[in-house]
């Protein structure tokens, strides 16, 4: 599974949950138990999606400090060798993390993390997306139709675009193309080839070719409200003979 998993104490929960609405909105899926209460019993269904995820992110507070939940979560991450990503919200570091570089932030203006901290948890999402790409299966693969839906409906829809850049790769049953892309905010592409077109469009036109697209990759997202989104399309179709 492609997500982060955000460990913190119940009384943390309302900047857990503008976290988890700030790194979605800049392409990072999070996960995180929103029904914790206080003196709840640690499910085996957290352990599992502790396991499956990419990265492991910590809410340290007081309260997190002398939640037994929160510890057993620390505890496991580390055992399970998962990149771990400290943010201090009140309080100090815990103890077994403090070899860890941690984000700051302030408990009474609830900022929240900076750019650099999100750049580093969407690296090991990207990864595997490009991984996934490298070694495809058919039963990971939908029609074009069914793909540009769904690739049309995840966090940054609109923030596809295209800088003209494509690249093409042979398998002995596929080929693949590469499109690098950027967008304005408001999802119309920028770039020389398709200026003025939406995603829709340019998906379209490459069907009528014979190319499904597989995978979005995120290249990177800037924060600035004016300034473009760059993104990798992915395209397959079968080889003729």
């Amino acid at each position: 599974m492609s997500h982060v998993f955000i460990s913190y104490a119940h009384e943390d929960k309302n900047f857990v949950k503008k976290l988890r609405d700030h790194l979605n909105s800049r392409g990072v899926p999070v996960w995180f138990d929103e029904k914790i209460a206080v003196g709840a019993e640690w499910a085996p269904s957290i352990e599992e999606t502790l396991d499956e995820c990419l990265s492991f992110v910590v809410v340290m507070s007081s309260s997190a400090c002398q939640s037994e939940w929160v510890q057993k979560e620390v505890a496991r991450a580390i055992k399970k060798d998962k990149p771990i990503y400290p943010i201090l919200f009140e309080g100090q570091c815990f103890s077994i993390l403090e070899h860890i570089q941690y984000s700051p932030v302030s408990k009474w203006t609830e900022q929240l993390p900076p750019d650099s901290f999100v750049k580093e948890l969407r690296k090991p999402i990207a990864n595997q997306q490009r991984s996934e790409v490298k070694n495809p299966t058919s039963s990971e693969y939908k029609t074009a139709q069914d793909n540009r839906a769904n690739q049309l409906n995840p966090v940054h829809p609109a923030f596809l675009s295209n800088q003209g850049q494509t690249n093409m790769k042979q398998s002995t049953q596929w080929e693949y193309k590469t499109i690098d892309i950027s967008t304005s905010p408001r999802g119309i592409l920028v770039n020389d080839g398709h200026q003025g077109k939406s995603l829709i469009d340019v998906c379209n036109g490459l069907g009528s070719e014979g190319w499904e697209m597989v995978s979005v990759i995120p290249v990177s997202v800037s924060m600035c409200p004016n300034c473009s989104f760059f993104h990798q399309l992915v395209f397959k179709r079968e080889k003729v003979a």
